[in-house]
């Protein structure tokens, strides 16, 4: 299962637009997001491309660091079998999302305006020693601080097509301005299996929930948070 943690106006902006949101790297609180970590940097120093010219290091880390903090965004999903107490508490919630990766993949790929979103589950490390695959220049936007693995996080992720005309493989440039946010077109009554409210919320919030998706035709069901039935 996947489950989304937002406040009331984030679902309702949801239902409106028919779209999710997805927030630029670099608009994120963890400022390494998106970044090499320092020994995979050391490991492009040390290839045959840059170990002895460090002006074509300099540019590459700054062009390849810029990428992924400027071009990458991201929909923040957690991946578990059932809510969790400790994030509801982290992220202040009034209602989660619960769908699941089949329909997560499905809401993008019936959706009239499609979007090229890929589903990546990221991987934890100790980005002070860890050394990152370097198949690919996106490899970074599927790394995350150790610090947050309990999170289990699974990220939708959207990478803005502009790189390929603002970007040479001789002289790379610095990224241009993107914007700090997209939304990608989405089917919610494909996206949502369930909503569920929080622990702790009162019943007349539960109710309005109900009357909100029962007017955006939102199959689904509204149900309390199993946490609200433990004694």
């Amino acid at each position: 299962m996947l489950w989304r943690y937002m406040d009331l106006a984030k679902l309702m902006s949801l239902l409106e637009s028919r779209t999710l949101h997805f927030s630029r790297y670099d608009q994120f609180l963890d400022l390494s997001e998106g970044l090499l970590s320092k020994p995979t940097l050391e490991s492009y120093r040390q290839s045959i491309g840059f170990k002895n010219d460090a002006k074509l290091f300099q540019d590459f880390e700054r062009w390849i660091n810029k990428l992924g903090r400027k071009y990458a965004y991201a929909s923040c999903w957690n991946a578990g079998p059932h809510e969790r107490a400790v994030l509801w508490s982290n992220y202040g919630s009034t209602i989660a999302i619960q769908t699941t990766v089949e329909q997560f993949k499905k809401c993008f790929e019936d959706a009239p305006d499609r979007e090229p979103v890929m589903l990546a589950h990221l991987r934890y490390g100790d980005l002070s020693v860890l050394n990152m695959e370097k198949d690919n220049v996106w490899r970074p936007v599927t790394y995350k601080d150790i610090r947050y693995e309990d999170e289990h996080e699974v990220r939708a992720i959207y990478i803005d097509d502009r790189y390929r005309r603002e970007s040479s493989t001789e002289t790379p440039k610095a990224p241009r301005s993107t914007p700090k946010a997209v939304f990608a077109a989405i089917d919610p009554n494909v996206l949502i299996e369930q909503v569920v409210v929080a622990p702790g919320t009162s019943p007349w919030v539960l109710k309005l929930v109900k009357k909100i998706c029962v007017r955006y035709g939102i199959d689904a069901p509204v149900a309390a948070s199993h946490l609200m039935h433990r004694g």
